[in-house]
């Protein structure tokens, strides 16, 4: 099962125990893939240095590492454009229309709002952490 994870859910896994956690804790021991490209990865990187999130540069590099790892990297070729409100989060959608993705998990009401694309379920970390069970 091939899920993305966006930056949101990604940044809330680094700063809190919670369900984001959980979830991505799931992925890094294999209980579905999490597919990525390298923008979005890049996007984290900067993200989560951001001061007011309080990390370390030793805890977000080593954060970022530990992603860098566990994610299967896809080349994104696509270029939908679909989230007026927040034209960013297309790369969200580009990254796993171009990963075949089954899921797309995210807290951003714009993708939640969607609730499909294409194929592609929008779920939240709690749908997703239950859809596993």
């Amino acid at each position: 099962m091939n899920v993305v994870l966006d930056i949101n859910i990604l940044i809330s896994a680094a700063i809190a125990k919670g369900k984001p956690r959980r979830l991505l804790i799931k992925g890094i021991n294999k209980e579905f893939d999490i597919v990525a490209s390298k923008q979005l990865l890049n996007e984290l990187k900067e993200v989560i240095s951001r001061p007011k999130l309080k990390l370390s540069l030793t805890e977000a590099d080593k954060f970022v590492s530990t992603v860098k790892r566990t994610v299967k990297l896809v080349e994104i070729n696509s270029n939908f454009k679909v989230v007026e409100e927040d034209p960013a989060d297309d790369s969200i959608l580009n990254v796993a229309y171009d990963s075949k993705a089954d899921y797309i998990v995210s807290g951003d009401s714009h993708l939640l709002n969607l609730k499909k694309f294409k194929k592609i379920k929008i779920v939240t970390a709690d749908e997703m952490l239950k859809i596993l069970e």
